[in-house]
C-alpha cells in the first residue's frame, strides 16, 4: 500500500456510531460526545467512561455506511481499519480492560458478530504510555466487516477507566489531489513508562494540531520533560501520503528549557505505517538552520533514504533533562533537484558556440516526479518536462534555467526552483593564405592577421591528423609534390575552437631545367675570359664584384685577387622556378717589377742587359718584344735575377730602340713594360804617337 507511492489514497472515516452498555447498580458508565467518534475530524474525540466492578462493560461501535447514512458498507479483506484513541494514566494505572475488534452484521442484518482483535495486554503493549495511538485493525483474505468497536471492562476495583476515541478510516483509492507533504494528523502522548511513580513531575503534551496547521511560524505544540523522569513526550505527524525515497522531513522548532540536543534530549525518528516501521535515519543527515525573520525559530530537516509518512518528535526520555519544546511546524519536503551538465555536477558553464548539443539533466531523478525546466524564477509556462533537457542551436551568450521538481498527484509539493547557466561563447575563426614553393625546397605558412590569446594548431588532415605545430607559422619539410595542410584556432580562455579548420595549399612548381656554365676558371687582374651557357635567356652576375665583374655576354674582368661565383640565372615563370648555376672563378694578381734605367751602349756592342729589382707576384719568366725588325725577339725566357740579359745586332745604328719588356708569374698572368735601348756612336779612333820602344 505505501509502496504505491504515485497513487492517492484518501481516508474514508466510519460515519454512523452506537453504543451499548452493561451496567449494573454498582457501576457508572457513559459515553461523552459520542457523535465526535465519527465526525471525521481526527482531533476531536467521544469518551468512554467506566466505574464499574467485575463485569460491567461499556463499548462504542463505529461503523461505514455510504454517504446517506443508511446503507451499511461492508469492508473486506485484506485490508486495514485503523482506530484512532488514546488511554489516560489513569487507565494504565487503574487495570482496566480494553478490547478492540470488528463486527459484522448477517445477511438478514438482525445479528451483530463481533471479532476481537486486540486485548488489554496487546492494547497497552501499543501505546506504551498515555497518550494517542493508531491501531491498525488487520482483516484477512475473505473476512468482512461493517465497522470497528472498542469495548472497556471493569475490574475488580471499582477504578474509573476511560479512552477517547476519535475515529476510525480505511485506506480507498481516490482521484482528489492531496497536499501530499501537509500533515492530516498528529498521534502524541508519552512514552516508555506506562505505569509513572506517583507525585513524579512527568512530561506533557498540548496543542498537537498546531504542528501541522497552516501557520507554521506563528501556532505551535509543546512537548514538556518531566524533570528526573525517564518517560520522553512525544508528537508524531502523519501525512497523507507517504514519501518518495529522497525526501526530507523538516521541523521547525523553539526550544524554553535548554539542553536543546538533537538525538540526546530530543529524537527525531521517521516511521512507515502505523504498525511503526522506521526508516533509517542519522544524525549525520541532519541540517539545521535559522528562519529568517524568526530568530528563536531552529529548522532541522533531513533526507531519508526510503518511505515515510510519518515523522515523530520526541523530548526528554533521560536524566536532567527538562523544560519545554515548540513543534512549531512539521512537514515532508520534495528535494531540490541536483543539476547535471553534460553528465558532470555543476550549475554553469561555459560551452561552445556550434556545439551539437548541450545536456541538463537531474542527478537525483525520484519516482513519481515530474521535472520542468523554466526560463525564469516565476513563469509557468515549461520549456520541457523530464529530468534531461537537450539544449540546440543555442546562440552566442549567457541562457539561463530553471529547474523544478513536482510530485506527481500533490498539491503544493514542488521544489524551489534551481538556476543553470550556459555560457555559449564564440568560435576562434581562422585563416591562412595558399603559398608556392619550389621543388626541393620548405614554404613556411603564415596564418593571417594573428589574434593575441588564440592558440593556432596546424594538422595534415582536415580532420583529426598529426598535430604538427602550435604557432602562428609553420615550416613545411622539404617538398616535392603539391601538399595541403590545415590550421585551426583555439581560444585559450574559453576552449573553444574554430568551426572548421582553414585549409593551406602549397603548390610546388619544378625547378627550371638549366645547363652548367664553361670557361676559363682563373682571369688576371685586369685580364677577360669569356663564360657561355648553352641556356638562353638567363643573365650573368657575379656574388663579389669587388674580386671580378662580368657584363651580360659573359665576359669577366678580374678586379682584385681573390675567387668570386659568377652566376648565371633563369627568371622564374608561372610554370617553373627560377634556377641558377654557379661558376667559380679566381682572380689573380699580375707580376712586377721596377726596372733600372733605359740601358745605353756604343754602337757596335753585341749585348746589353736591363736591371730590376722589387719584383712582386712571383714573375717567373720573361719576352722582350723590339719594335726594330734589327732585333731578335725574346719568347718566355726565364728570368734571371737582378738583370735581363739580351742580344744587340752589331751592325745596329746609333740611335734610340724601343722595345716592350712582358713578364709572367706561375699564374700565368703577365705585365708589360716599355724600355729603350740608346745605341751610341762611336768616337773615332785617335792619332797616337807610339814610342819605339813601347809595346804596341
Amino acid at each position: 500500500m505505501y509502496a504505491q507511492a504515485c497513487a492517492n489514497q484518501s481516508r474514508v472515516y466510519a460515519n454512523s456510531q452506537f453504543f451499548e452498555r452493561n451496567i449494573n447498580f454498582l457501576s457508572t458508565g457513559t459515553v461523552n460526545d459520542p457523535s465526535n467518534a465519527v465526525d471525521e475530524d481526527p482531533f476531536t474525540s467521544s469518551n468512554l467512561y467506566l466505574q464499574a466492578v467485575l463485569g460491567a462493560d461499556i463499548t462504542q461501535f463505529l461503523e461505514f455506511r455510504e454517504a446517506n447514512k443508511i446503507t451499511r458498507k461492508v469492508i473486506s479483506g485484506p485490508n486495514t481499519i485503523y482506530v484512532k484513541l488514546s488511554l489516560p494514566s489513569t487507565f494504565l494505572n487503574a487495570g482496566g480492560a480494553i478490547e478492540i475488534g470488528t463486527f459484522r452484521y448477517t445477511t438478514s442484518g438482525t445479528a451483530k458478530i463481533q471479532t476481537l482483535k486486540y486485548n488489554g495486554t496487546t492494547v497497552v503493549g501499543l501505546v506504551g504510555g498515555p497518550g494517542t495511538v493508531e491501531i491498525p485493525v488487520q482483516l484477512t483474505s475473505g473476512e468482512q466487516a461493517n465497522g470497528v468497536y472498542v469495548k472497556l471492562t471493569g475490574g475488580i476495583l471499582s477504578i474509573p477507566i476511560s479512552t477517547d476515541i476519535y475515529g476510525a478510516y480505511v485506506l480507498e483509492n481516490t482521484t482528489e489531489i492531496p497536499d501530499c507533504d501537509k500533515g492530516v494528523d498528529v498521534i502524541s502522548g508519552l512514552s516508555d513508562n506506562a505505569v509513572l511513580p506517583v507525585g513524579s513531575a512527568f512530561g506533557s503534551v498540548s496543542g498537537e494540531a498546531n504542528a501541522i496547521d497552516a501557520s507554521p511560524f506563528t501556532t505551535y505544540a509543546s512537548l514538556s520533560a518531566g524533570l528526573n523522569v525517564l518517560n520522553s513526550a512525544y508528537l508524531t505527524a502523519v501525512f497523507a501520503r507517504a514519501s518518495v525515497p529522497g525526501d526530507s522531513a523538516k521541523v521547525i522548532i523553539e526550544n524554553l528549557g535548554g539542553g536543546l540536543n538533537l538525538f540526546g534530549g530530543l529524537g527525531i525518528q521517521t516511521y512507515l505505517g502505523a504498525n511503526g516501521l522506521t526508516s533509517a535515519t542519522t544524525a549525520s543527515g541532519i541540517v539545521s538552520k535559522s528562519v529568517p525573520g524568526y530568530p528563536n525559530l531552529t529548522e532541522i530537516s533531513f533526507a531519508i533514504n526510503s518511505s515515510f509518512d510519518r515523522v515523530r518528535i520526541s523530548y526528554g526520555g533521560a536524566l536532567g533533562i527538562s523544560g519545554t519544546v515548540r513543534i512549531y511546524n512539521v512537514t515532508k519536503v520534495i528535494p531540490k533537484p541536483v543539476p547535471l551538465i553534460d553528465g558532470a555536477l555543476a550549475v554553469t558553464k561555459d560551452v561552445c558556440f556550434a556545439v551539437p548539443s548541450t545536456v541538463l539533466s537531474v542527478n537525483n531523478i525520484q519516482s513519481c516526479t515530474t521535472y520542468n525546466w523554466y526560463a525564469d524564477q516565476t513563469t509557468t509556462t515549461s520549456l520541457h518536462t523530464g529530468p534531461t533537457y537537450i539544449l540546440t542551436g543555442l546562440s552566442v551568450g549567457t541562457h539561463t534555467y530553471y529547474v523544478q521538481s513536482k510530485r506527481d498527484n500533490c498539491t503544493a509539493s514542488i521544489s524551489e526552483r534551481v538556476k543553470v547557466t550556459i555560457n555559449v561563447n564564440p568560435l576562434p575563426t581562422v585563416s591562412a593564405a595558399n603559398t608556392t614553393t619550389c621543388s626541393g625546397s620548405t614554404a613556411t605558412l603564415f596564418v593571417d592577421n594573428p589574434v593575441t590569446g588564440i592558440a593556432y594548431r596546424w594538422y595534415d588532415l582536415a580532420t583529426n591528423g598529426t598535430l604538427l605545430t602550435t604557432a602562428t607559422t609553420y615550416s613545411t619539410p622539404v617538398l616535392t609534390a603539391n601538399r595541403m595542410y590545415y590550421v585551426e584556432a583555439y581560444n585559450t580562455t574559453t576552449g573553444c575552437i574554430s568551426s572548421s579548420r582553414a585549409a593551406v595549399n602549397v603548390i610546388v612548381l619544378p625547378v627550371a631545367v638549366l645547363n652548367g656554365t664553361s670557361g676559363s676558371a682563373s682571369v688576371c687582374v685586369g685580364s677577360t675570359s669569356t663564360l657561355t651557357n648553352t641556356t638562353s635567356g638567363g643573365t650573368w652576375s657575379s656574388l663579389n664584384t669587388n674580386v671580378a665583374t662580368v657584363n651580360s655576354t659573359g665576359e669577366v674582368l678580374g678586379v682584385a685577387a681573390g675567387t668570386t661565383t659568377i652566376r648565371y640565372s633563369i627568371a622564374a615563370t608561372s610554370t617553373a622556378c627560377a634556377n641558377s648555376t654557379d661558376f667559380s672563378v679566381n682572380v689573380n694578381m699580375v707580376p712586377g717589377l721596377t726596372i733600372g734605367s733605359d740601358p745605353e751602349i756604343c754602337a757596335g756592342f753585341i749585348s746589353s742587359s736591363l736591371s730590376y729589382t722589387n719584383s712582386q707576384y712571383n714573375p717567373v719568366s720573361y719576352s722582350i718584344t723590339w719594335s726594330s725588325t734589327d732585333f731578335t725577339n725574346v719568347n718566355d725566357q726565364p728570368l734571371p735575377a737582378n738583370n735581363i740579359p739580351f742580344d744587340v745586332p752589331a751592325h745596329i745604328s746609333p740611335g734610340t730602340y724601343p722595345a716592350v719588356l712582358t713578364i709572367k708569374n706561375d699564374r700565368g698572368c703577365s705585365t708589360s713594360i716599355n724600355f729603350n735601348l740608346k745605341v751610341n756612336q762611336r768616337p773615332p779612333a785617335p792619332h797616337v804617337l807610339v814610342p819605339i820602344s813601347s809595346q804596341y
